[in-house]
């Protein structure tokens, strides 16, 4: 039964790192904290990956939508933060009615770098603040995902004071891995999806065209999907492997073995696998189209660029600078504390009690 001591949670598939964050939460704020998602199938699939603890957190319920739960929700009243809500009929639906009950509600929106592509920047400039700019006026708070979201909805009318920055925090897995690196060959990975919009096979061909692999850098390629058979055929044996997907519980012991992460995505509303890497001690390339930039740029652990071909680029001068690499460790290690789960409901507590500015600097960093 949802309580009015309650924090609703609205999402279209359950994503596991913010389950982490709102457990704590439910500690910070003394709530229960109502998980609803409009299917639980990818979770199950997820938990097949090694996220079963999260079915031990605290302070959380995980449940499927229907029309009666959210009936009872909004009837309820509580604290609402509804997730990319204008991406899904049924969480329009749900602002509106939140909205004209006079209900407080946040919304947490993120927009994936397709959309700074010409025709998106057209679409969303003629119709976004149209269409939503009433449910987006009424929220008290937006957590943005990447500083362009926020860029977006600041240069299309919304208050500054409503948009906070937003991001996943990840368990750090313990203990703070220590730091090497800046001898050769120097380690890169790339672990993710092997899907067209993470551009893997774009990079790929940079990095062996960029004639590099002569002993300075190694690059490894982990994980799966449709462009794993087109990986194994071009990633040459003298500089890098095709690895099978890393389970969640292994992962930043797994980029603890590695100098540095490499993430060239075309989009990417957050890409969390950039966390995982500033916990695990590993400096991070990645393109400007992914959330979790905000992070590389604002500790200086790594470095933000263009696109795949960039990414590849930007190593190749990287191992030839001393102490470059190791400088970028460094600063992941000192970026992870403030990374935790812990911290981020410590962040979200504070914007829905109204205790933070949206001025104020997020936990990672600067504000933009």
């Amino acid at each position: 039964m949802i309580t009015r001591g309650s924090f609703c949670f609205w999402c279209d598939v359950v994503t596991p790192h913010w389950l982490y964050t709102l457990s704590e939460l439910g500690g910070f704020l003394d709530v229960e904290v109502n998980v609803i998602a409009s299917t639980l199938d990818q979770l199950d699939e997820r938990r097949a990956m090694g996220w079963h603890a999260t079915e031990a957190l605290p302070n959380l319920s995980i449940r499927q939508r229907s029309r009666a739960l959210e009936m009872e929700a909004i009837t309820r009243g509580g604290i609402h933060l509804v997730t990319n809500p204008f991406n899904n009929t049924a969480h329009r639906r749900l602002v509106k009615c939140l909205r004209d009950r006079n209900i407080h509600y946040g919304l947490q929106n993120s927009m994936p770098g397709l959309i700074a592509k010409p025709l998106g920047r057209f679409i969303r400039r003629l119709l976004y603040r149209r269409f939503f700019g009433r449910d987006l006026l009424r929220a008290e708070y937006i957590l943005c995902h990447g500083e362009m979201t926020r860029s977006y909805l600041r240069n299309i009318g919304i208050p500054v004071e409503k948009l906070y920055a937003g991001g996943y925090f990840v368990p750090s897995g313990g203990a703070a891995v220590a730091v090497g690196g800046g001898g050769h060959p120097v380690k890169v990975v790339y672990l993710g999806q092997f899907i067209k919009r993470k551009a893997v096979d774009r990079f790929a061909h940079a990095i062996a065209g960029s004639g590099y692999a002569q002993g300075k850098v190694s690059v490894d390629f982990a994980g799966v999907g449709p462009l794993k058979e087109k990986l194994v055929r071009s990633v040459d044996a003298r500089y890098g492997r095709v690895l099978p997907p890393v389970p969640y519980e292994r992962v930043i012991q797994f980029l603890a073995g590695y100098d540095i992460l490499v993430l060239p995505s075309l989009a990417d509303e957050w890409g969390v696998v950039i966390n995982e890497a500033i916990h695990a001690g590993c400096a991070v390339v990645t393109t400007e189209g992914c959330g979790a930039a905000d992070l590389v740029l604002g500790a200086g652990c790594g470095a933000v660029v263009v696109d795949a071909k960039q990414c590849a680029e930007v190593l190749v001068a990287a191992v030839n600078q001393p102490g470059l690499v190791s400088r970028w460790k460094d600063a992941a290690m000192r970026l992870s504390s403030r990374l935790t789960p812990k911290e981020g409901a410590r962040y979200l507590a504070e914007i829905v009690t109204k205790k933070r500015s949206a001025l104020a600097p997020p936990p990672w960093g600067t504000q933009q």
